[in-house]
């Protein structure tokens, strides 16, 4: 039988751009619906060090609700998950 949801997630390569919602925030990550994912669960994922160079709580990087555009780090259609990194699309501070 076609599982959506993994057929969804296995389109998806490294370095891809998405874009998405964030769906929720937890100490642990974010999770994302992706644009065209089905309607199922959120696939996207970002785990807190691909959030931002900053390090600041997850409320003060995103909100429930917010649109993001982050870059594909893993896309593993078995745990029918993208992890995402809006960190990769973020200049790298300027060490001195």
């Amino acid at each position: 039988m076609p599982d959506p949801l993994h057929d969804f997630v296995d389109r998806h390569r490294p370095g891809q751009i998405v874009t998405g919602t964030v769906a929720s925030r937890h100490d642990f990550g974010v999770f994302v619906h992706l644009d065209g994912e089905p309607p199922e669960r959120p696939a996207g994922f970002i785990r807190i060090p691909d959030l931002s160079w900053a390090v600041v709580p997850v409320a003060g990087i995103v909100e429930v609700g917010q649109r993001i555009t982050g870059q594909v780090v893993v896309a593993d259609p078995d745990r029918r998950q993208v992890v995402v990194s809006l960190k990769a699309l973020q200049p790298a501070p300027d060490v001195h």
